[in-house]
Order: structure tokens, then C-alpha cells, then sequence
């Protein structure tokens, strides 16, 4: 969610539809340097999915920390949510069990990766917009 955050929802979905892509493609751009149209549809594809919303939800977040926090923590959760949904269907396996493997261990990275998008997504924007400016000016180094 930090690029959405940062940049916008055009520029973070965007974003994640190409990683999305290159990854389905076969670029060894997942997890454990996997990559390839199977992991999509594996056990983990629900969470590589779920950066859609993910992206759009948080993205449109303008404004204040509140704001942010809010629509990242949903979006974040929701995440998870659908990660653990996807986990069940793909497994054959009960909500709550595909929910005990994939939400409760990664509660806690979870609360600290939103921590960590609230704390640099306006300093990120704010770089952004200086170097936009420069770029659409004609400047060079």
C-alpha cells in the first residue's frame, strides 16, 4: 500500500497490475523468487490478488493521517481477509483453519507494515512532487 499511499490509487494500482503481470509472465518477481501464471492460482494467490484493492483502497486516501490509517488498515485487513478466503477455496480447507495458517501469523507484520506506510507515504509524496516538478520543467543534472 505505500506506493498507492504515496503516489495515488492511478499510479499504485497501475503499479501492482504490472507486478501483477511480470510476475504471471514468469519474472521471478513473488516470494521466494517465484513467478509464473500458477502462483497466481496457488495456495498464495489470493493475497497477490488482493493488491488490487489493496492498491485502489488505500491510494484513494487523500488528506490527513487519520484518512490513511483508516483506508490502509482496511485495506490491509481486507488483504488478509481475502488471502485466507482464497487459502480455504484453493485447500479445500475450513475458514478457520486457512484463517489460523494465513491472518494470526502475520498479524503483528501486518500492524507494522501499516505503521510504516503512515509514517513515510507523506514523506514520499512530498519527494515526488519536488522531482515531478523538476522532470516537467526540463530539468537536468
Amino acid at each position: 500500500p505505500l506506493i498507492a499511499a504515496a503516489f495515488g490509487w492511478q499510479l499504485g494500482t497501475g503499479a501492482v497490475a504490472l507486478y501483477l503481470l511480470l510476475g504471471a509472465a514468469g519474472l521471478p518477481v513473488f516470494s521466494g523468487a517465484s513467478g509464473g501464471i500458477a502462483v497466481l492460482f496457488g495456495p498464495n494467490g489470493g493475497f497477490l490478488w488482493a493488491f488490487l484493492p489493496l492498491a485502489l483502497i488505500t491510494g484513494l486516501a487523500k488528506g490527513n493521517r487519520f484518512y490513511l490509517t483508516l483506508a490502509a488498515g482496511i485495506a490491509l485487513f481486507l488483504q488478509l481477509l481475502l488471502g485466507a478466503a482464497w487459502l480455504a477455496w484453493i485447500s479445500h480447507l475450513p475458514f478457520a483453519a486457512a484463517a489460523n495458517a494465513a491472518i494470526w501469523p502475520f498479524l503483528p507484520t501486518t500492524l507494522a507494515k501499516l505503521a510504516l506506510v503512515v509514517a513515510l507515504a507523506p514523506r514520499l509524496r512530498g519527494i515526488f512532487a519536488v522531482y515531478a516538478g523538476k522532470i516537467s520543467r526540463g530539468y537536468q543534472k
